[in-house]
């Protein structure tokens, strides 16, 4: 029987999880800018470098003996400096502020999959928000979240500047050479915001949880709900519509959006499992998700399209989900 509240659950975590969206814009935004400062002020440096530098290719020793390399390198370890300290504060910021939406909105999902309605959400238990930060093991200021950041501007500067020097010393020209530290700094944003937006929707999810754990007594378990659109990975659109009991996380992978909605007696609002919705995609569209080398395989019948779904481990959050690779797949 189709869960009677299925279309007002699903429209209410559609508008959870823009809220969260728009908290992760303003702090993916910070990143940037500051970012994006950092990056002129180190390519100020590059530049005297260069222009010191002139016609001559040195070689490494003579290169690293230069006061304007030595002032270069200086600039990038205080930016990655400060930029590490940026991306810790950030990170405890959005923590925090989507532990607060996930407990608001928990109970809110709850009434919804009950009732249809969102009113009675504070008939439910409410875990206190510094009590859920206080269970999240991956928030505490000593734990491996906050250290893989500590290690993130000791590893780029070392990799950013062994990467101008491999360019400088082989004689790639200024715009190669710019172009390198466009690409290594760039690799230290990325990595960033990666850190930060995991950080965001696994402390989203866990307060939801630790909400839905309180209120055993209506909620059952959570549905794994991926939003199935051409972005979707194929680890998701697997995962999308399965239930799990409340001592299970929901272990997405890194940037992965999912949701885990209330499971409560109506039974599960979602009503098309993710293998249901692929086998309905045109061929095209199954072809370019899959790649081609498993939409072969996978019409050979060499595996099961749960297959296409497998768990990692993972220093920071214990266990991910992410897309089985072909050689996983096939013998």
């Amino acid at each position: 029987m189709p869960h009677p509240n299925a279309a007002t659950v699903l429209g209410y975590s559609a508008q959870f999880m823009a809220a969260l969206d728009r908290q992760d814009t303003a702090a993916m935004n910070r990143l940037v800018r500051a970012y994006n400062e950092s990056y002129k002020r180190i390519e100020a440096d590059l530049n005297r470098l260069i222009i010191a530098l002139g016609d001559k290719t040195p070689s490494r020793g003579q290169l690293v003996r230069m006061s304007q390399y030595q002032s270069m390198l200086e600039q990038i370890t205080r930016e990655l400096r400060d930029l590490e300290g940026l991306t810790r504060v950030i990170t405890g910021e959005v923590a925090t502020n989507a532990i607060g939406l996930g407990n608001a909105n928990a109970a809110r999902l709850i009434a919804a999959t009950l009732t249809g309605e969102t009113e009675i959400y504070t008939r439910f238990m409410k875990i206190p928000n510094a009590a859920i930060r206080q269970m999240l093991g991956f928030l505490d200021p000593t734990g491996p979240l906050f250290a893989a950041i500590a290690k993130m501007s000791p590893y780029y500067v070392t990799a950013i500047s062994d990467a101008l020097i491999d360019g400088i010393i082989r004689g790639i020209g200024p715009r190669q050479t710019a172009a390198l530290l466009v690409r290594d700094f760039g690799m230290v944003l990325t990595d960033a915001l990666r850190t930060v937006r995991t950080a965001q929707i696994w402390s989203y999810r866990e307060a939801s949880r630790a909400n839905y754990n309180a209120n055993a007594d209506v909620v059952q378990g959570w549905v794994w709900f991926a939003e199935l659109d051409r972005d979707v990975c194929m680890s998701c659109a697997v995962m999308h519509g399965t239930v799990h009991p409340l001592s299970e996380p929901l272990e997405d992978h890194y940037n992965g959006r999912c949701d885990a909605l209330p499971l409560t007696p109506l039974g599960n609002p979602v009503t098309q499992s993710g293998e249901d919705w692929f086998s309905q995609l045109p061929e095209s569209r199954q072809r370019a998700m899959m790649g081609p080398g498993k939409y072969e395989a996978y019409q050979a019948g060499q595996f099961e399209f749960s297959a296409l779904s497998k768990q990692v481990d993972n220093d920071v959050y214990g266990s991910m989900r992410v897309e089985a690779p072909l050689k996983d797949l096939v013998p």
